[in-house]
C-alpha cells in the first residue's frame, strides 16, 4: 500500500515533522522510486513520527510521570500552619490557665489561717478545739466548678464562713487526740482533673502545701 504523504495540515507538537523541505524531498524521492521500479517504501516502514506526519495525526508521545513535588509542598506548608497554631493556642492559653489555678489555690491558705484563727479563739472561750467535718462537699466531689458555702455546719459553730458565696475548695478540722492541737485541712481541685491538692495548718503553723506543685 503506498503511503500518501501530500497535503499535510498538522504539524507534531514538539517538533516540525522534520520541516515542509524534507517532506517534499522523500515525495521527489518516492516518484523517483516509482520511475527507475524500485520498492515504495511501506507505511510498516515508516517510523512513528513519519506516520504522524502522513495521516495528520500528532504522534502520542510518553508524558514525563506526574511529580507530587507541588502536593507535598502543600500538605507540608498546611502542616506547620496547623503546628503554628497549636503552638500558639499553647504559648497564649496555658499561662492564662495557670494563673486561673494558681488564683484558685491562693485562697485556701488564706481560709486556713481564718479556720486557725477561729479555732484558736474558740479554745479559748470554751477550753477545747472543734472538730468539723467536710463541708461544704466531699473530697470525691470536688471539681473546678465553686461550690455554694450553704448553713448548718459545724464551721458555723466555729464562727468562720468564706468571704464568698462560693468557695474552690472543702475544709475539714481535726483535733488531734492527747494533745492541744489541731489540724485544719483543705482540698482543692482547680484544674479538675480528679486529683486534689492537699493543704494544712495547725495551732503554730503556718499552711502547708501537703502534695506536689504540679497538682493543682
Amino acid at each position: 500500500m503506498l503511503t500518501q504523504r501530500r497535503g499535510l495540515g498538522g504539524v507534531h507538537p514538539r517538533e516540525s515533522c522534520a520541516s515542509s523541505v524534507s517532506l517534499q524531498g522523500r515525495d521527489a524521492g518516492l516518484e523517483s522510486s516509482l520511475r527507475k521500479g524500485q520498492p515504495i517504501v511501506s507505511d510498516s516502514e515508516l517510523n512513528e513520527d513519519e506516520k504522524a506526519c502522513a495521516t495528520g495525526t500528532p504522534h502520542s508521545q510518553e508524558m514525563p510521570p506526574f511529580s507530587n513535588s507541588r502536593g507535598c509542598q502543600w500538605a507540608l506548608l498546611l502542616f506547620v500552619a496547623v503546628l503554628f497554631v497549636f503552638l500558639l493556642s499553647i504559648w497564649v492559653f496555658l499561662p492564662l490557665m495557670i494563673k486561673r489555678h494558681k488564683a484558685k489555690l491562693d485562697e485556701v491558705p488564706a481560709y486556713l489561717l481564718g479556720i486557725r484563727t477561729a479555732e484558736v479563739s474558740y479554745e479559748a472561750r470554751f477550753g477545747s478545739f472543734l472538730p468539723v467535718g467536710l463541708h461544704p462537699r466531699s473530697i470525691t466531689d470536688l471539681s473546678s466548678t465553686p461550690a455554694e458555702w450553704t448553713p448548718g455546719s459545724g464551721f458555723d459553730t466555729l464562727g468562720w464562713h468564706p468571704d464568698r458565696r462560693a468557695v474552690q475548695a472543702t475544709f475539714q478540722v481535726e483535733v488531734l487526740p492527747d494533745t492541744n492541737d489541731f489540724i485544719a485541712h483543705a482540698w482543692v481541685d482547680a484544674d479538675g482533673d480528679g486529683v486534689p491538692a492537699h493543704f494544712t495548718v495547725t495551732k503554730n503553723t503556718f499552711p502547708i502545701r501537703r502534695t506536689p506543685s504540679s497538682v493543682r
